[in-house]
């Protein structure tokens, strides 16, 4: 059974191959490949030198793509833009060069390109950088120019040296010659017009050999493709040739004529059908039409008996129909126009898709269009705004791709609703996945929902609803997210991720895990390239050795550094530390702090406040200054100064400026201007006008000297001078004790054990208590005994009493006098109550005791000497009582001798008072020194001794 094709469904496949056949030698001609894989490139020229579209563009010798379009560039109308169209698989650095370059003699132009080294390769619709070589023709030009100049020149010169001659020849000689150079000079003249003719005409030349040569060279690389083009044509025309064609043949030469007068109109831009190639809206009211025809004849080929009886596929059954009074009957011609209407529109669609694809999908605003590249199908819904397109859609916009199961396009708003599985990616390699995506062309903004992951490089944003930027590469979400880069995972109820400045911002419920620290946040950012956090609100961080309070600040995780300016509480397993201002670097172990700085020992029950505070962890050396307040062992120990510096690894510390240390246990107060102690070794110099108050519930202590040292009284032995080195070699030597030096090796004593001290006071020593007062110049105290031993002319008033010896040891009980011994040289003196008399004891030792404060006996001992005066029973004197032996007893009454009692050898004699000389009065070992005797403790606390402890 032989097979009718209807005539008109012939013409049509003619028509449309006949296009195809156009399209395709239009493609050839312009020298691009029809179903080659190729990428736009741009290179911007000050002159192209007769480059043309269609020239070669070459790589090492390579032909590797052609130039697609020359002309003048919108961005720099001073410079020629040339886009090259380049196979895709050649890969091109993006620091190469295009240079213009001649293949031949004849000046046939092309692109050169010579790769650069870059690692980063050129991207489709990307510029290069381009140079321009002068060609051989350029050259020889060039070179015959300044030639022909030197030709003017040189037979100016030989005019001149003709006349020269013609003076010497005769004037035959002389005609002959001017006729020859007369002739010669017209030659001359003629060759030079020639050569200006020839340069002009330079650009012609070389253009119309580079168009030949082109030509010439285009048809025989594709001279292979010609043979096959024509094989297949030939293969066609035998085919066609079996087919009745003779009145379709005639038929279709109409069509043609008519066919290539409509495509002059096209080419000159006339007519509807070059406004439907580049006006928008006749497309989409094409589009419409189409659509409105097509759901015509869905309705005819489904309810045929609606219209007319008719043969629509050319068969020859027909099928009684019911015609409607109301319904337009349907001719045969009629149908027949209505099936060739639809076959040139669909020709013409396909005209229009072709020339759109060969220009930017730009509105008249100069935005960028969203364009559906690939769909299994699409529908139009009448009375919608939108068009769906169904099944593998792929959507394409400045530079992203996105790939879904079915979308919405609004073609007049310029945004598309993307639904199920939706994956969009980026040409820079980021990519976003959704179920679903609304995207906006005209600001390249993206509404995301439904298990929504942003993967960027090495971050990963991962989150339920997003909006986020694909060109700012900004995104915002407000249902809780979580952002993943390598081992750092941050999440938040809301937050914005910055792809470019990889600053991110986080807010309510902020956790930040990492397998070195953990943090907690009510609001801060984190920048994922350099690992900084900064707080903005109430914060904490968690370590493996500490925990941080904070509410504004910021923490370089990837340097360890912390730097806070808000109240911030940093604790470790054994302090501490609290501050306005805290910066801290975990790798160099240091960490400053100022502003009521608060540093609490757990460890050793100790509290620091203060200003400023620095401290290394590595090193064990620490400072604080401004307002120092250090308590230990809870408050038993209260030191206050302005400066301190110590090391927790060698024990030392010294304090400046303002010192006063309180020891509640002994109620016992410390002044001076430089404290320095070792808490290891319990040693202690105060230095710079110290003076020591202790205090009792009756009385108080008041001490001062040059220098105070505090020390265990089995340290004693270990105590030595050293020579401290300066870096100046010009200082002055300085000296201190090895016990202030020692390092944690030092033997410390038992904590629970209170071990005596020493309280060793040096140079200009001063006491002063309501019941005694004393001066010397080197004093040691002992709270094994709580004796006073005082060395270097000692001196001691109790009341009425002086004590003077060579050494003098005052026994103390509760800071009231219990005992005093007078050690070489002693010499006792008591007032009389009576001016220039005086009750007097000496000897080489004396030992006074004393309740409250008031002598009650002494004992001389070796040379024993006494003077006193005698009263009868009115208590008037009536005379001195003079003896010596080798010891005596005295005992005395209400602060008077009352008795005397004498030991070895005793003599004695009694003077009348009014037979008494003056030398009589005295002892010769008599001293007063009531000028040395402190007067008050204000004398102690505003004295100011020179401090020298060498």
């Amino acid at each position: 059974m032989s097979f009718h094709i209807p005539k008109e469904i012939r013409i049509a496949l003619l028509g449309i191959a006949a296009i195809l056949a156009f399209i395709f030698g239009y493609n050839y001609l312009k020298g691009s490949g029809v179903f080659s894989s190729t990428r736009q490139i741009y290179v911007e020229y000050d002159h192209v030198q007769g480059l043309t579209p269609a020239s070669y563009v070459q790589m090492q010798g390579f032909n590797v793509g052609s130039v697609k379009d020359i002309a003048l560039s919108k961005v720099h109308p001073s410079k020629v833009l040339v886009t090259m169209s380049v196979e895709k698989s050649i890969a091109i650095p993006e620091d190469s060069k295009a240079s213009i370059v001649s293949m031949d003699l004849l000046g046939t132009k092309a692109i050169q390109l010579s790769p650069g080294k870059s690692t980063n390769l050129i991207k489709d619709k990307e510029t290069m950088i381009g140079s321009v070589e002068v060609g051989m023709i350029d050259q020889l030009g060039a070179t015959a120019t300044p030639a022909i100049e030197t030709a003017k020149n040189t037979m100016a010169s030989l005019d001149k040296t003709i006349q020269q001659i013609n003076e010497i020849l005769d004037e035959e000689t002389q005609r002959n010659l001017k006729s020859t150079v007369s002739n010669l000079n017209q030659t001359m003249i003629s060759f030079n017009q020639f050569a200006n003719e020839l340069n002009g005409q330079r650009q012609k030349i070389s253009s119309l050999i580079e168009n030949l040569n082109a030509f010439a060279t285009n048809l025989n690389k594709n001279n292979n493709t010609i043979t096959r083009v024509l094989q297949n044509a030939e293969t066609t025309t035998g085919n066609l040739s079996k087919l009745d064609l003779e009145s379709t043949i005639n038929e279709l030469k109409s069509t043609l004529e008519g066919m290539q007068t409509t495509l002059n109109k096209m080419n000159n831009g006339n007519g509807s059908l070059a406004l439907l190639m580049n006006d928008d809206k006749l497309y989409k009211n094409l589009k419409n039409t189409l659509a409105t025809a097509n759901n015509l004849l869905y309705d005819i080929n489904a309810r045929p008996s609606r219209y007319i009886n008719v043969n629509v596929f050319g068969k020859n059954k027909k099928t009684n129909v019911r015609r409607n009074r109301h319904r337009m009957p349907m001719t045969k011609p009629v149908v027949n126009a209505l099936k060739l209407a639809f076959v040139c529109i669909g020709i013409l669609l396909c005209l229009f898709k072709t020339a759109k694809a060969q220009v930017p999908t730009i509105d008249s605003a100069g935005l960028k269009l969203i364009k559906i590249s690939h769909t299994d199908s699409i529908r139009k819904y009448e009375g919608k705004l939108y068009m769906s397109f169904l099944g593998a859609v792929v959507i394409e916009h400045d530079g992203i791709v996105m790939n879904c199961d079915s979308a919405h396009l609004f073609s007049e708003k310029n945004f598309v609703e993307a639904f199920g599985n939706v994956h969009l990616q980026k040409a820079n390699g980021s990519s976003a996945h959704a179920d679903y995506i609304k995207y906006t062309g005209n600001n390249n903004t993206a509404f995301m929902q439904g298990q929504v992951q942003i993967i960027d490089g090495n971050n990963t944003l991962s989150t339920e609803e997003l909006t986020y930027n694909v060109k700012t590469k900004i995104g915002k979400y407000f249902k809780w997210g979580q952002l993943t880069n390598e081992e750092t995972q941050v999440s938040s109820e809301t937050g914005t991720y910055n792809g470019f400045s990889q600053q991110s911002y986080f807010k309510n419920n902020v956790v930040i895990n990492n397998p070195e620290y953990n943090i907690e946040s009510k609001e801060l950012t984190y920048n994922m390239k350099t690992k900084l956090v900064r707080f903005l609100d109430e914060s904490t961080i968690i370590t493996e050795k500490s925990t941080i309070y904070t509410s504004g600040g910021t923490y370089d995780s990837k340097n360890t550094q912390a730097v806070f300016n808000t109240r911030t509480t940093v604790e470790n397993e054994d302090q501490i530390l609290i501050g306005n201002q805290i910066t801290y670097n975990d790798k160099k172990g240091s960490g400053k702090a100022k502003g009521d700085v608060v540093i609490i020992d757990t460890k050793n029950d100790s509290k620091i406040t203060c200003q400023q505070a620095e401290y290394n962890k590595i090193t064990g050396q620490g400072n604080a200054s401004i307002d120092v307040r250090i308590e230990n062992e809870g408050g038993q120990q209260i030191l206050t100064c302005e400066q301190t510096q110590y090391n927790k690894k060698t024990g030392y510390a010294k304090a400046t400026q303002k010192v006063v240390l309180i020891d509640t246990a002994q109620k016992s107060k410390l002044l001076c201007e430089v404290l320095e102690l070792n808490e290891f070794s319990k040693f202690m110099l105060a230095t710079v006008n110290p003076k020591l108050i202790t205090k009792t519930d009756e009385d108080s202590l008041y001490l001062r000297a040059d220098t105070l040292i505090s020390m265990r009284i089995k340290d004693s032995s270990q105590m030595k001078w050293i020579k401290l080195k300066s870096a100046d070699s010009k200082a002055k030597e300085q000296y201190s004790f090895t016990l202030l030096h020692v390092d944690s090796t030092y033997a410390q004593s038992d904590e629970e054990k209170e071990e005596p001290r020493w309280i060793i006071s040096n140079h200009h020593v001063k006491l002063f208590a309501d019941s005694m007062q004393a001066v010397c110049d080197s004093l040691v105290y002992s709270q094994s005994d709580s004796i006073f031993r005082m060395y270097k002319s000692p001196v001691m008033w109790s009341k009425n009493q002086q004590a003077h010896a060579d050494t003098v040891w005052i026994h103390t009980v509760n800071n009231e006098l219990s005992e005093l011994n007078l050690k070489a040289n002693a010499l006792l003196v008591s007032e009389t109550g009576y001016s220039g008399y005086y009750d007097q004891v000496s000897g080489q030792y004396i030992d006074a005791y004393f309740i409250a404060n008031d002598i009650q006996r002494a004992h001389v001992d070796e040379n024993a000497e006494s003077l006193y005066y005698a009263k009868d029973e009115d208590q008037q004197y009536i005379g001195l009582n003079k003896s010596e032996s080798a010891s005596l007893n005295i005992l005395f009454k209400e602060k008077e001798v009352n008795r005397i009692t004498m030991y070895q050898n005793p003599k004695g004699l009694f003077i009348p008072v009014d037979q008494l000389t003056e030398a009589q009065k005295f002892l010769k070992s008599y001293q007063r020194f009531d000028a040395r005797r402190p007067k008050s403790k204000a004398e102690i606390l505003t004295d100011t001794p020179t401090s020298d402890i060498r």
